[in-house]
């Protein structure tokens, strides 16, 4: 074998080592996350077989880490302006919402699409000032709940990706709050919400 052969069989086994690599990281989902996001979300009260679902625009962020490809959890804040139905009353009040889950993703390793399905625990609460005999107090109801969602990142960049998903919650108001005081002689209320959310993730 002469020295022209072996340098080219040297340089053909460095780049077939070198590419499966460069393709695993080329759309790699791990380290840390972090993403914003606009939604449109809707909120039903559940008691007495359900009411028409209210609804309005907002927006959160996350945080998360990828612990593989395939795996990862995050926290996630967000928040909306619910409109109430135009045929029970105007105006608007606002939802917070607080999630902590994991997400798993599927697609190859060098895919620039990923869909995922993800679920975790969740905190929601809505509050409003309210006008009363000449005074306004603050009303809040805030409960536990779960949620699942599933969606779709889709890379443009090596570590910057479109993110839309859908996320489903399903909860129960257990405190309500007037000016900072909690009331527990209040009935809880089971409520669902939905949402629905573009934004962006980057995985510095």
């Amino acid at each position: 074998m002469n020295r022209t052969t072996l340098g080219a069989a040297i340089t053909a086994a460095l780049l077939a080592c070198a590419t499966p690599s460069a393709a695993q990281d080329l759309f790699s989902t791990r380290g840390v996350v972090l993403g914003a996001h606009v939604n449109t979300a809707a909120l039903q009260i559940d008691e007495d077989g359900g009411s028409n679902a209210e609804r309005g625009f907002g927006a959160g962020v996350m945080l998360g880490y990828g612990f593989s490809d395939r795996v990862s959890a995050f926290a996630r804040l967000g928040g909306a302006s619910i409109n109430y139905d135009d045929d029970v009353d105007e105006g608007s009040y606002a939802m917070g919402l607080f999630d902590l889950g994991a997400r798993y993703s599927f697609g190859t390793l060098g895919a620039a699409l990923r869909p995922y399905v993800e679920g975790g625990l969740a905190g929601t609460a809505i509050s409003e000032d309210i006008a009363l005999e000449g005074e306004t107090y603050n009303v809040t109801f805030s409960g536990p709940g779960l949620f699942i969602g599933g969606g779709v990142e889709y890379f443009f960049q090596p570590k910057a990706a479109l993110d839309a998903g859908l996320i489903l919650g399903k909860g129960r108001f257990t405190t309500a709050e007037i000016d900072g005081d909690t009331f527990d002689e209040v009935e809880d209320l089971d409520f669902t919400t939905i949402r629905l959310a573009v934004g962006v993730t980057f995985r510095p």
